[in-house]
């Protein structure tokens, strides 16, 4: 294989001491492909904007896909989240795993037209009871210490086997939550849960929040 050399871009100088018919000299530009009049090559101008488009759409992927932010709107898991604090869900925290008790969740319910925000009581194969203001778990009274108020039954007022891909949701603040306890069906779907709960609350004042955290 035979190897090309490359000419460097040239410019023409007369040689003052030659005379009219001057000799015509030779002289290399320095840097190869630079414009004679000094300004910035167009690759290094696009550069940044190319970069600063790359960030957007890959800050454009982690939201839509992977986090977003949910502020807080209503009081029904007070004392644990408070009206108005901002907090980050994860998207991906299902992705590979099932809920476990205790996660609190973000999800759009089966027939409530507000995505809202409750605990996990139960997973499939539990069994979930309340009765006398106690919620029971598998036949054990559970000692909910994050609570606040008396624990109405409603649909729970009989046993509930919770079928798989489902999960019992209960609010902490029992009085002004609308859950499990009160919605059709009584299970929430995996499918309708958006995310988990990973971080909060999460200090923004120049944000006011995409909705996505009415609890009630």
């Amino acid at each position: 294989m035979r190897a090309r050399s490359r000419r460097l871009p040239a410019t023409s100088v007369t040689d003052p001491s030659a005379g009219k018919g001057g000799q015509r000299l030779q002289q290399s530009v320095g840097i190869e492909g630079a414009p004679a009049d000094g300004r910035q090559p167009r690759s290094l101008v696009k550069r940044p904007l190319k970069v600063a488009l790359a960030l957007g759409i890959m800050a454009l992927i982690v939201k839509v896909l992977c986090f977003e932010l949910c502020r807080v709107e209503g009081r029904s898991m007070e004392p644990t989240l408070r009206q108005g604090d901002v907090y980050l869900i994860s998207k991906v925290a299902y992705w590979f795993s099932e809920p476990q008790r205790g996660d609190i969740v973000s999800l759009h319910p089966t027939g409530v037209p507000d995505q809202v925000v409750k605990r996990v009581i139960g997973v499939p194969g539990d069994t979930i009871q309340i009765s006398a203001g106690v919620v029971w778990l598998n036949g054990e009274a559970q000692d909910e210490r994050y609570v606040r108020g008396p624990t109405e039954a409603g649909n729970l007022s009989v046993p509930h086997k919770v079928q798989p891909s489902q999960v019992v949701l209960l609010g902490d603040n029992r009085p002004m939550s609308d859950d499990s306890r009160s919605w059709d069906g009584v299970s929430a779907l995996h499918m309708n849960i958006v995310g988990k709960l990973v971080a909060g609350p999460v200090r923004l004042p120049w944000w006011r929040g995409d909705g996505g955290g009415d609890q009630n």
